[in-house]
């Protein structure tokens, strides 16, 4: 099992419970190794980087989860991806912040636009 855990920066204007639904998605996304999740078997971190040398295993990972964040939690980005290495085995820490970019669809929702009929 990889050993990855996420950092969370810049979340100071979010609710508590948008915070903690953001933390749990992440947390979740990070621990599940693909293809064992039955509703989307794309769902999680892939686990073929283990075993490969050091360097390799890095770049591979950092993909990946950069990748599963921007698919699976868009209201956040990447902002960094640290590796330490310790007696063989590799810890990766996420740091993670706000995306500004994102829109909530449920908030455009709200915004409809009138068509003017003549």
């Amino acid at each position: 099992m990889a050993n990855i855990t996420a950092e969370f920066v810049g979340f100071d204007y979010m609710s508590a419970s948008e915070l903690e639904e953001i933390k749990r998605n992440i947390e979740f996304l990070l621990s599940t190794p693909a293809g064992t999740w039955p509703g989307d078997r794309n769902f999680g971190i892939d686990m073929q980087y283990i075993g490969m040398p050091g360097p390799i295993a890095q770049n591979q990972i950092a993909l990946e989860i950069t990748d599963k964040i921007d698919e699976y939690e868009p209201r956040v980005v990447v902002v960094s991806i640290t590796s330490e290495h310790d007696e063989g085995q590799i810890k990766n820490v996420v740091r993670v912040g706000v995306n500004e970019d994102y829109e909530d669809d449920e908030e455009n929702d709200d915004e409809v636009e009138e068509i003017d009929e003549e």
